[in-house]
This record gives C-alpha cells, sequence and structure tokens, in this order.
C-alpha cells in the first residue's frame, strides 16, 4: 500500500489563538491539527492541496490577520509522508516506571 502524503501547514501565533483558527481552517478541509506552544500544525492529504486551497488559507490568514492586527501571524509549508505517529510518540515517550505507591 502507497503511503499517503500530507500538505503541513505550521502556524506561529499565540496559543490563546490556536482554536478560533483550527475551527476556521476546518471548514476549509483541514483534517489534522497538533498544538505545540506557539505553533499551530495543522494537516491535509497532499492530494487535496490544491491552488483553490490555497488561495482560500491566504484568505483566512489575511482576514485572520486584519481582525487582530497585533498579531504576528508567521506560517510554513512542508510536504510529509504518513507513518504510524503513535509508534514514534511511543518511542519517544520512553520507559515509564510504575511503583505501588
Amino acid at each position: 500500500m502507497k503511503a499517503r502524503s500530507w500538505t503541513h501547514l505550521s502556524l506561529i501565533l499565540p496559543d490563546s489563538y490556536h482554536d478560533l483558527i483550527t475551527g476556521q481552517l476546518a471548514t476549509i478541509g483541514f483534517s489534522g491539527f497538533h498544538q505545540d506552544n506557539e505553533t499551530l500544525n495543522c494537516f491535509v492529504p497532499q492530494n487535496q492541496w490544491t491552488d483553490e486551497l490555497r488561495k482560500k488559507v491566504q484568505r483566512l490568514l489575511d482576514r485572520f490577520g486584519h481582525e487582530f492586527p497585533n498579531l504576528d501571524l508567521h506560517f510554513g509549508l512542508k510536504l510529509v509522508k504518513e507513518r504510524n505517529w503513535n509508534k514514534a510518540w511511543e518511542r519517544s515517550v520512553g520507559i515509564v516506571h510504575a511503583t505501588d505507591k
């Protein structure tokens, strides 16, 4: 089976804005989100990343910037291959020692 690829949009903005912009991105097609401090990682299947969707994202970010003019919003794009994210997370956690207490 061929691995899927995803377009990864990373937004750098205060985490207090994450929920607001996540809802707006979900309505235009983004289906995966991961918050990491002031970075909001947003994912859409690569085959859905069209010129039309790119324009929708740009308009959304422009509106967001006009609505919150003091916000210093930065973003980046990259392509990522699908992998078993749970397995990768489990490896990063390491061993947890449990006791009776």
